[in-house]
């Protein structure tokens, strides 16, 4: 399980923060206004990756979005298919 605690606003905001939990990658970046995170498998690096494996969302850009990250990544690993994919 991934808590909020886990995710710091302050370091995303300098560079992106990359994690995993159970079998389950997460990487999430700002974007131009939002905060982006994405999931993918626990079987290569985000870069490795192949994009159709990648799962992304969008949150608004405030620290009051990490709790909602953590919901959504808490989700994804669940198994709930709540996703965006926005263009790179």
């Amino acid at each position: 399980m991934i808590r909020k605690e886990d995710l710091s606003y302050h370091f995303i905001k300098k560079e992106p923060l990359t994690g995993s939990c159970s079998g389950m990658r997460y990487y999430i970046t700002m974007g131009k206004d939002c905060i982006r995170a994405c999931t993918y498998p626990d079987r290569f690096c985000f870069a490795k990756t192949p994009d159709e494996d990648k799962c992304w969302k969008e949150f608004p850009d405030s620290p009051d979005s990490m709790p909602l990250i953590a919901e959504w990544l808490n989700g994804q690993l669940a198994g709930e298919e709540t996703s965006d994919r926005p263009s790179i």
